[in-house]
């Protein structure tokens, strides 16, 4: 639903119903909205406290993109050891290509390749992945 308030451009009630959804425990929308927070998207400004917050509860949540960008977060902002959920992203059963791809970035799974990244992402983005 709150994908399609966005693509209508009713950006407040997609940002009231993609909050709901993650304050209610969907881990996709946690997911969305430690996007949203990252790069200024769905009418939110950046903030990394908030990107922290919503990425951590997708990767607690169980969703694989969200470990791998808690990953990322972890490593870009030296807060800690990245390794943990890039393993847990690794190993989830939902693993998907965006999560792969953001550990390709990383070079978890292998030296860095941004080559990979690009066809990865692009893999995600053919999908529909909100995300890619």
């Amino acid at each position: 639903m709150a994908l399609g308030y966005r693509k209508a451009g009713q950006i407040t009630l997609a940002k009231q119903c993609i909050t709901s959804c993650a304050e209610h425990g969907n881990a996709r929308a946690m997911l969305l909205l430690g996007r949203a927070f990252t790069d200024g998207g769905w009418g939110y400004e950046k903030d990394n406290e908030r990107q922290y917050y919503w990425l951590k509860k997708a990767a607690e949540a169980g969703e694989a993109t969200g470990m791998a960008l808690f990953a990322r977060y972890i490593a870009d902002f030296a807060v800690g050891d990245y390794t943990e959920w890039a393993v847990k992203a690794l190993s989830s059963s939902n693993n998907t290509a965006i999560a792969l791809c953001h550990l390709y970035h990383l070079g978890v799974t292998t030296t860095k390749d941004l080559d990979i990244v690009l066809e990865l992402f692009e893999v995600g983005a053919r999908g529909g992945d909100e995300v890619a």
